[in-house]
């Protein structure tokens, strides 16, 4: 594809614009959606999808760097980081341009299709249905994306896949230990919120309010 036409150049800003939407969008709407329709437990497993990969992918950023293609293969070229001259200023100033491997853009999107689809399978419901075909949609799409704009290498993929199963076999083995603790807390605090007697304080009242909140709607 000639990336100089004029067809190319749009066909790269819209891919270029979806692959940094919709990384953003699914992020936030897998926790909010579920949260919404009262699906606590697997709103839970959202965060915590999010949170172990990155844990998992952090020390390959740190001690293994791998550099976008399109700064070392000559025929590729960072097409996301040219876009314009903002995006190429945004991204300059934020990204060391060698944290590919393995690539989170794979890896969190797929972990959450696992989980969903096993939720699906569990529940034997077809209310997952639309979000799963929106989450497939979604992988295929950065895996093109991710190669098109110049930003990882195949390997990339594989090393996203990985990480996903490695993660899915992480949260399983933790997530029950982890939610009884956290219920633990959860109940502590509120003994302890119903047995301190408030004194005529507006610092009392909030601290109250605030750990009240914490509970209600963090926990």
């Amino acid at each position: 594809l000639n990336t100089n036409t004029v067809f190319a150049v749009y066909f790269t800003y819209i891919v270029g614009s979806l692959y940094l939407l919709l990384y953003i969008f699914i992020n936030y709407f897998s926790v909010t959606y579920f949260a919404f329709i009262d699906r606590r437990k697997l709103a839970n497993t959202m965060v915590l999808n999010y949170m172990v990969i990155y844990l998992i992918s952090i020390p390959f950023y740190l001690f293994m760097p791998v550099d976008v293609t399109g700064q070392v293969h000559p025929k590729m070229q960072t097409l996301l980081y040219d876009l314009s001259p903002w995006y190429h200023n945004f991204f300059v100033s934020v990204d060391p341009f060698d944290n590919c491997m393995p690539s989170l853009h794979i890896a969190i999107p797929l972990g959450m299709l696992i989980f969903i689809m096993m939720e699906r399978k569990r529940t034997r419901t077809k209310e997952y249905n639309r979000f799963i075909g929106l989450l497939v949609a979604v992988n295929v799409f950065f895996t093109f994306a991710i190669i098109y704009l110049g930003i990882h290498w195949y390997i990339d993929i594989l090393g996203g896949v990985l990480i996903a199963l490695f993660g899915v076999y992480i949260i399983k083995r933790i997530e029950p230990g982890l939610w009884k603790k956290i219920n633990t807390i959860e109940f502590e605090l509120r003994i302890y919120l119903d047995m301190v007697q408030p004194r005529n304080t507006s610092k009392m009242i909030h601290l109250r309010r605030i750990l009240a909140f914490f509970i209600d709607v963090i926990l």
